[in-house]
């Protein structure tokens, strides 16, 4: 109880700190507390810093030495990092990236007199769905996890084999990507590293048993050859087809894969590389339908083919279907 006081006690000054006047409501809504307390937490704090009262609780001017000395613009786009989605609504450190963000809006009012401005009109978008109670405590035990090296037991639900598993992990990392946040680490039952969505494990039991990660291990180069997050032991040259005008989708896409360049006779866009063949990446090709087309090789050519021929026919019986419907209603 002391240590979350001393911690909202930090925050409360922290707050203060911009020299803007904030009222006990204000600050009680931020904190999450009751206006009660703030008014006891002020009377506290008063004994230690100058705080005074004019159109709100303020601290007195020169209370406190100047802040890191960042530029206006380095503090915009730390300012732009903190409030985006992933970080914001769907990690364990939500509540950690509020405080931090209002830190940064005090500096930039005293500083820069704005704590809203431009950055208002200057977005990124990161999707990311806000996490239950449950999720942010599992996220957090895995985190600890990952920071005190410790064994975990996952109930782990698999989409492919539809069924929860128990899994005994190392974890090695978490990241967040492709919408979602996953844990990486040595699974005992496959004996090499594999990647865990987290929203698919329904438990997790940190134990008591410690393992060793291995001094080399990077998530950057574990997910260096991966198409998005799964990475793929196979590898394959292929040689792809595009329109023309696709072509600022699809290069920053395949950059440092392979090279590109004209086909002198459909005018179409080429791109000849190295690529993971997962599912994911097939995936992505199906995103642009009939405007790409396979080349090589012939494996995934017949796989892409065979996907939309079953696609076409789905839509086609269901068409049937409903003009068949659409006779019988008629004749009736």
């Amino acid at each position: 109880m002391a240590g979350k006081k001393t911690e909202r006690l930090f925050k409360l000054v922290n707050i203060l700190r911009s020299g803007k006047g904030f009222y006990a409501a204000e600050l009680a809504g931020t904190l999450g507390v009751s206006k009660r307390t703030i008014y006891r937490d002020v009377v506290e704090l008063s004994g230690l810093v100058p705080i005074h009262y004019d159109r709100g609780y303020r601290l007195m001017p020169g209370a406190f030495v100047a802040d890191a000395d960042f530029t206006r613009e380095e503090l915009l786009a730390i300012r732009l990092g903190v409030k985006n989605r992933a970080l914001a609504v769907a990690s364990p450190y939500a509540a950690a990236t509020r405080a931090a963000l209002t830190k940064i809006d005090n500096c930039l009012f005293r500083r820069f007199a704005e704590a809203e401005g431009p950055t208002e009109k200057i977005s990124f978008h990161v999707k990311a769905h806000p996490l239950g109670e449950k999720t942010v405590r599992m996220l957090s035990d895995l985190e600890e996890a990952v920071r005190s090296r410790r064994t975990v037991e996952l109930k782990y639900f698999s989409l492919s084999r539809n069924r929860t598993t128990a899994r005994a992990v190392d974890p090695y990392g978490l990241t967040f990507r492709r919408h979602s946040w996953y844990l990486v680490g040595l699974c005992h039952r496959r004996k090499r590293p594999r990647v865990f969505r987290a929203d698919r494990i329904s438990a997790v039991k940190v134990t008591r048993k410690r393992f060793e990660a291995p001094r080399d291990f990077s998530l950057d180069e574990f997910f260096a050859d991966a198409w998005e997050v799964y990475t793929s032991a196979v590898k394959s040259r292929v040689k792809l087809l595009f329109d023309a005008r696709l072509g600022p989708v699809v290069r920053p896409e395949l950059e440092g894969r392979g090279k590109f360049y004209d086909d002198g006779q459909s005018a179409g866009l080429v791109f000849e590389g190295e690529v993971p063949l997962s599912e994911e990446f097939c995936r992505w090709l199906l995103t642009f339908g009939k405007e790409v087309e396979v080349l090589e090789p012939a494996s995934l050519r017949d796989g892409v083919a065979a996907t939309l021929r079953a696609a076409a026919a789905r839509y086609g019986s269901r068409g049937r279907r409903s003009k068949k419907r659409n006779v019988k209603r008629r004749a009736s």
